[in-house]
């Protein structure tokens, strides 16, 4: 099956969130309960930031990530048409979610779970004032709407008795 394109109606994305950072990234006796860094691109998201497809992969398999086997990520579920409503709030020109394959696709194939924004990258937020402020902007009004029950985990490292993908993908 061809990956489809993210659905902004009723798709649902995962964001892992690491249980250390600076400042610590989750905490559930602060509001927001999970720090605007943890939203922002890493390193590694120089092409957009990453993000799982709930559609397409379990929450125990999206939080878990097979180059780091022993860390316990927490999800942070977030409603694709929220995204898409926060892209215009903060004036992003012509946001995409892009399918782009990680490891766990690679080993299960297509469909992708993985995705990236590609409008929220590091190469130009290291590179560009402007968006740097935009980045950040929605990043900390990404953090306020979330609530503490759309952080899910952390869960045990999966196996292969535990189902990748969901029972009834849409």
């Amino acid at each position: 099956m061809p990956t489809p394109d993210v659905e902004f109606v009723e798709e649902v994305l995962y964001r892992q969130i690491s249980p250390g950072g600076t400042p610590i990234y989750f905490d559930p006796n602060r509001d927001p309960v999970v720090h605007s860094a943890a939203l922002l691109p890493s390193h590694q998201d120089t092409d957009g930031l990453s993000l799982i497809r709930s559609r397409f992969r379990t929450e125990i398999w999206a939080a878990y990530r097979a180059e780091k086997p022993d860390v316990r990520f927490r999800l942070a579920c977030l409603p694709a048409s929220e995204l898409r409503l926060l892209d215009t709030k903060t004036e992003f020109p012509d946001p995409k979610y892009l399918p782009t394959e990680d490891g766990l696709d690679n080993r299960f194939g297509e469909p992708w779970a993985h995705c990236v924004a590609t409008h929220i990258n590091r190469t130009d937020y290291e590179n560009d004032r402007n968006v740097k402020k935009r980045i950040k902007q929605w990043a900390l009004a990404l953090a306020k709407g979330i609530a503490p029950a759309s952080i899910w985990g952390p869960f045990q490292e999966p196996d292969d008795s535990v189902p990748y993908r969901p029972a009834k993908m849409t």
